[in-house]
């Protein structure tokens, strides 16, 4: 199965911290739909571009967890992550893949920040590649349809929208004081 996808949100936060946040990778656990950890394998080059992550993940194509919620339901699961760019405030770009042999189950993610007089405005895409196996796998037992992916993807775009605004507007503390998960 092949699925191709990209939102744009705009988010009260400057550029800077936008990039900042979303370019820390283990804090991706605080916003996306299925994701528990990333655990550091490989450490990339001084920017970190090249680092791999183990990624804890829990699979159900759910839409509706909430930022820094703990993830209860879903078929749990280790996929691989690699940053390929990290372009200051303009591009990170990465890609994720199934650990089981035979199984093509492939992601290539990208963010792009541009700033804007309110803020930044964010756009990210998605694009998800099987094999046959991985389609079957896909299909049969995480029950995948893009739709599906495409509401999983736009809900943790609006996670980080509510995170991202939330601290700038309410004056909360920088994001490293709140806790993230990977260092719990």
């Amino acid at each position: 199965m092949d699925i191709d996808w990209n939102e744009t949100v705009t988010i009260s936060a400057p550029i800077e911290r936008v990039y900042a946040y979303l370019a820390d990778f283990p804090r991706h656990a605080e916003w996306a739909q299925s994701v528990q950890q990333l655990q550091l394998v490989r450490a990339g080059d001084a920017r970190g571009v090249g680092a791999v992550y183990r990624t804890a993940e829990r699979q159900a194509w759910q839409a509706d967890r909430r930022p820094f919620e703990p993830l209860a339901g879903g078929v749990p699961g280790d996929t691989m992550c690699q940053v390929l760019e990290l372009k200051p405030e303009r591009r990170i770009a990465w890609r994720s893949w199934a650990a089981v042999p035979g199984v093509r189950h492939e992601g290539a993610f990208a963010f792009e920040l541009e700033a804007t007089p309110g803020g930044t405005q964010l756009t990210q895409s998605a694009r998800l590649r099987d094999n046959w196996l991985g389609d079957l796998v896909s299909r049969y037992m995480f029950k995948t349809t893009a739709a599906k992916a495409h509401a999983q993807w736009a809900a943790s775009l609006r996670n980080i929208k509510l995170i991202l605004e939330s601290s700038t507007v309410q004056g909360q503390p920088e994001f490293a004081e709140r806790g993230a998960y990977h260092g719990r």
